[in-house]
Parts: C-alpha cells; structure tokens; sequence
C-alpha cells in the first residue's frame, strides 16, 4: 500500500512539475520572442533613417550638381552672346 501512494504522489509531482516546466519555458519563448520582435523594429527604423538620411544627401548632392550645371550653361551662354 506504501509503495501505491509513493508511486501516486511520484506520478503527481511529475505531472504538476512538467505542467509547470511548461509554462515556464512557454513564458520564456514568449518574452524572448518579444524581444526579437523588438531587435527587429529598432533594426528596421535604423535602416529606414539611414535609407532617409542617404535619400537626403543624394538629393542635396544633386541639387549642388545641377545648380553648378546651370551656372555654367549660363556662362557659356553669356559668353556666346558676348563673341556675337
């Protein structure tokens, strides 16, 4: 009889001890899981400024680029019209 309820109570603290372990671990995937979630959009919003910040100094780069074109049309043509 001793070994029966021995037995039982083993089996039980098996059962409540592997419920438990499984909570456990699932909270843990969980909150890791958010975490790498948030990894990701931190990494996403860096990418998306840089890809922003790159966009804007390409776009002043071509605005000096085009600025320094016209400058010079303009010079050939004022020269043009002063060889006339």
């Amino acid at each position: 009889m001793k070994v029966i309820v021995a037995v039982i109570i083993a089996v039980v603290c098996a059962l409540v001890f592997g419920v438990l372990g499984f909570f456990i671990g699932m909270t843990k995937k969980t909150k890791d899981d958010e975490g790498k979630i948030l990894n990701a959009k931190d990494e996403a919003n860096k990418i998306l400024t840089d890809a922003l910040n790159e966009a804007e100094k390409n776009k002043k780069t071509q605005l000096i680029e085009t600025k320094d074109e016209i400058h010079k049309l303009r010079s050939d043509a004022d020269r043009d019209i002063r060889e006339r």
